[in-house]
């Protein structure tokens, strides 16, 4: 049997100038798609997602289980105003989701199992200015959790565990270039002793709060390097 290479089941594309509003897609099953040969880099963001988008201002998914795929599960770039919401990505080549743009919700997710072709990938990426990440569930990751920057980011009351299984200097929450952004009310633990932080700001972030994180059996709760200005 030979199946052609099938990177995105869902792939919905704008342009900048015109970009594809108010894009609904809630209760659906995404399952076997693959990605291309070659090296995916870091964070596998070479491989699109199982439901790709670019320019869409206004989407919403949610209710969407994504499972057994061969790159990202959601990858979401240059959009504005997305919503996801009570999804489950797990099984995937590369990452989980993958957000660039502005005003994103990300809530109530269970993100787990991911990257196991690409030890590079991260669970959640967002990328952009004024996202909500809260209320997450992320496990079993081999490198980091959340990695986020960009200007007023809030991640909050997120859970993670068993984050970093393979990789190094990463973190559950991992900060790079942000300024005013949040992290609070989250849990982190059972992780291992080997270069994983809980939560790590790293250079160029900037004016922003840690504030009231629990981090259980961790040996590095916490990591700044190279930030300013942060409580």
């Amino acid at each position: 049997v030979i199946v052609p290479t099938v990177e995105s089941v869902i792939a919905i594309k704008g342009e900048a100038d015109n970009p594809v509003h108010d894009i609904a897609l809630q209760g659906l099953t995404i399952r076997a798609t693959t990605t291309p040969c070659g090296a995916g880099g870091f964070g596998a963001l070479k491989y699109d997602g199982a439901i790709s988008t670019m320019h869409l201002q206004n989407t919403r998914i949610e209710d969407v289980t994504v499972s057994q795929v061969g790159g990202q599960g959601l990858k979401l770039w240059a959009t504005t105003g997305a919503t996801v919401h009570n999804c489950e990505i797990t099984a995937t080549g590369a990452g989980g989701v993958v957000i660039q743009g502005s005003d994103a919700v990300v809530t109530n997710n269970h993100i787990h199992h991911v990257g196991l072709t690409y030890a590079s990938a991260l669970a959640l990426r967002c990328g952009g200015d004024r996202h909500r990440l809260a209320h997450n569930h992320i496990h079993h990751t081999p490198y980091s959790a959340i990695n986020a920057g960009g200007k007023q980011i809030c991640i909050e009351h997120n859970r993670f565990h068993h984050v970093m299984e393979e990789l190094v200097d990463g973190a559950a929450i991992y900060m790079f270039a942000a300024h005013e952004a949040i992290v609070r009310g989250n849990l982190t633990y059972d992780v291992r002793d080997e270069q994983v932080h809980a939560y790590y700001l790293d250079e160029q972030s900037r004016d922003s709060l840690v504030e009231d994180n629990i981090a259980i059996g961790v040996a590095w709760p916490l990591h700044m390097h190279m930030a300013s200005a942060c409580t």
